[in-house]
């Protein structure tokens, strides 16, 4: 009833053995996909953590920079707003036109 073929024992022990070896690389490169997916997952992560830490070691530098920039453009708003005020040709003009 059951043959213990030793022929067909070796076949089913090989087709086993080549499953397995089939298993075996399509596991390997499930395993290299996943690793780099993880490299590449992890990327934005480790850029805003250096962001953060360049942030909040170099606070100081920022700050004054920004702080800079905008005494700049005040100063320059400033000085054009002063050039228009002192600028009494429009309002000679008015004053000509009025009293005519």
């Amino acid at each position: 009833m059951i043959k213990n073929d030793a022929t067909s024992i070796e076949e089913k022990l090989d087709s086993i053995i080549a499953e397995l070896r089939h298993i075996n690389r399509r596991e390997r490169l499930r395993t290299a996909g996943g690793i780099v997916r993880f490299l590449i997952s992890i990327i934005p992560i480790a850029i805003m953590l250096f962001g953060l830490w360049y942030a909040y070691r170099y606070t100081d530098e920022l700050l004054n920079k920004v702080a800079q920039a905008a005494a700049r453009q005040a100063a320059a708003a400033t000085q054009q707003n002063a050039a228009a005020m002192l600028d009494t040709s429009a309002l000679d003009t008015w004053i000509k036109q009025y009293l005519q």
